[in-house]
Order: structure tokens, then sequence, then C-alpha cells
């Protein structure tokens, strides 16, 4: 099964910077990422809605949602597509690994603490020396 995972996770990475690219030769680079965003954010709300968890948000969690939807969503999105424009294909799968890296930074700043354990180091420091490689 974990094979299978790692397959449809190659393949799916994969071909989403290839699938932009082709996209972007007829639409308009915000109309692309407009709908890229509002896609991806109504694919997790009906998967919430499906698993039957809460919406209620707590007005301490603001910050991190502002900065999430910002930075992660918005932001990303919009970079990815410029990117994708002016850059090869595969190069932008290598980028875009280290963004969770950078939104578990930005987090950790914000909450002025680390908020991943030893394992999460563990898996960012190997990410980062795969990308390396």
């Amino acid at each position: 099964m974990g094979i299978l995972a790692y397959l449809a996770i190659c393949i799916f990475w994969g071909l989403s910077s290839t699938s932009i690219k082709f996209g972007l030769e007829g639409i308009e680079v915000f109309t692309f990422s407009y709908f890229r965003f509002l896609t991806t954010s109504m694919i997790l709300v009906i998967y919430n809605l499906i698993k039957g968890k809460s919406f209620f948000i707590k007005k301490t969690d603001f910050k991190v949602i502002f900065l999430s939807a910002t930075v992660m969503f918005c932001l990303n999105s919009m970079m990815i597509t410029f990117s994708t424009q002016r850059l090869d294909a595969g190069i932008i799968p290598i980028v875009l690994s280290l963004v969770p890296v950078v939104m578990v930074l930005l987090e950790s700043l914000l909450e002025k603490k680390l908020l991943v354990g030893p394992i999460g180091m563990i898996g960012i420091l190997g990410g980062i020396a795969g990308i390396g490689i």
C-alpha cells in the first residue's frame, strides 16, 4: 500500500507543474490562480464536512489561520503560477517542497516555540537533504 501511495504522489505531484504550464497557455495568470485556490478550498471544506469536523474557530487561532491562508494558499498558489510561466516544469516541485518547512518555521515564530518534535525535525532535515541530493 505504501508503494502505491508513493507512486500516486509522484504521478500527481509530477504532473501538476506540467498541467499548470499547459493551463497557463489559455488562461490569464490571476484567473488560473483564483480557480486553483477556489478548487482546493472547496475540496478541503467538502472533505471536512464529510468527516464531520467542526468549523468552530477560536479567537487565538486567527493568527495562524491568517498566516496559513495568506502564505500557504494564496501566496504559494500565485508564486507557483508565476514561476511555472518562467521556469522549467521539473524545477517547480523541488522549490515547492520547501514550502512546508517555511510554514513550520513561520508558525513556530508566531507561537514563540518549536511546533515540531524530534521526529518532525528528522523528517524536515531528511526532506531538505533529499532535495539537495
